[in-house]
């Protein structure tokens, strides 16, 4: 890798951490005014446990994945059998998770009394599931990807401010927070054939999931 495309990557990344920490810090204020602080807490809790559902989900991939994609970064079959695997699992793990969490709302009656909050709030762990972060760190081609997420994220962050009005808005807040990474991953994924160097995506083979489950 050229030196120019090391700090593209360390520069891309840095800019997507800046802004996955500025604009929620930036956001707090408003959302402590308009929502109040019990309503706040509450968003904040619901965040927190997407947040937890997403790293289950994840499973580890944007490690392991993460490095076979760099391994096999000039072999777009490979790449192909990966990417078909592991987005398999990850929208198979996001649908058993939302399965679960369900079942939670159905059995703790506080989660059942605000169940429209926390489905609401799941979106954001659909966005991540789908998103193929992993692949293009993978592949170190960062920079797209990191501009399309900050876009969103960006866009979320005026689409709150002009929509949250009052604390009856908390549905709406946790929608709008969560589905950053979703569009983000709608914009992204038709650019994946490209990045692999492929025409489309193949279907996943069941040898390959198994793989990447172990």
């Amino acid at each position: 890798m050229s030196k120019k495309r090391l700090l593209e990557n360390i520069f891309s990344l840095g800019a997507l951490q800046a802004a996955n920490y500025a604009l929620p810090l930036l956001l707090l204020p408003y959302l402590a005014h308009t929502l109040g602080v019990e309503k706040l807490g509450l968003l904040a809790f619901a965040i927190s446990l997407m947040q937890l559902f997403s790293v289950l989900i994840d499973y580890g991939f944007n490690l392991s994945a993460s490095r076979q994609a760099a391994v096999h970064r000039n072999e777009p079959t490979a790449l192909n059998h990966l990417f078909a695997a592991v987005t398999t699992l990850r929208i198979t793990f996001a649908s058993a998770g939302l399965l679960l969490l369900y079942l939670l709302i159905q059995t703790i009656p506080r989660l059942q009394s605000d169940a429209n909050l926390y489905l609401a709030s799941y979106i954001l762990v659909a966005g991540n599931a789908l998103f193929p972060l992993w692949l293009f760190q993978g592949l170190e081609r960062m920079k797209l990807a990191s501009l399309i997420q900050i876009g969103t994220k960006f866009t979320g962050f005026i689409a709150t401010i002009l929509l949250v009005k009052s604390p009856d808005d908390i549905v709406l807040a946790a929608f709008l927070q969560g589905s950053t990474n979703l569009a983000a991953a709608f914009i992204c994924l038709p650019l994946v054939p490209g990045a692999i160097g492929a025409t489309r995506i193949v279907p996943p083979k069941l040898e390959n999931i198994s793989q990447q489950l172990k």
